[in-house]
């Protein structure tokens, strides 16, 4: 895959192991909430790697849409139900699920470390 392939990239948080490879993707609008680029700006433990890149494309998206899959706030990226960002804070304050929705009907939950309280 090459970086002219991909639209964005949507972190599940900004920990090392979750965005090591960010730096190949370099210009690819990296897609994060107002309170996750100001974690992320706090140089907060575990951001040493995505701060350590330099000047990123974020690009901010607000969760103004209504409840989903229980979920009571979503972001829906193209407007179609096929990318679906929730807020599941907790592991980290900028956490997020990303309910993907294929064609076929199949739908998958992309999770980074998610810890239920």
């Amino acid at each position: 895959m090459q970086p002219h392939d991909t639209s964005a990239i949507i972190p599940t948080h900004a920990h090392w192991d979750h965005l090591s490879d960010i730096d190949d993707l370099r210009g690819v609008p990296v897609m994060v909430t107002v309170a996750g680029k100001r974690w992320i700006d706090s140089k907060a433990s575990g951001t040493e790697v995505i701060n350590s890149f330099g000047s990123l494309n974020y690009q901010n998206y607000e969760f103004d849409g209504g409840p989903c899959l229980g979920f009571p706030r979503s972001d829906d990226v193209w407007g179609d139900g096929a990318v679906v960002i929730v807020p599941a804070p907790g592991h980290t304050p900028d956490s997020v699920v990303v309910f993907v929705s294929l064609p076929s009907g199949a739908r998958y939950a992309l999770l980074g470390d998610l810890i239920c309280n």
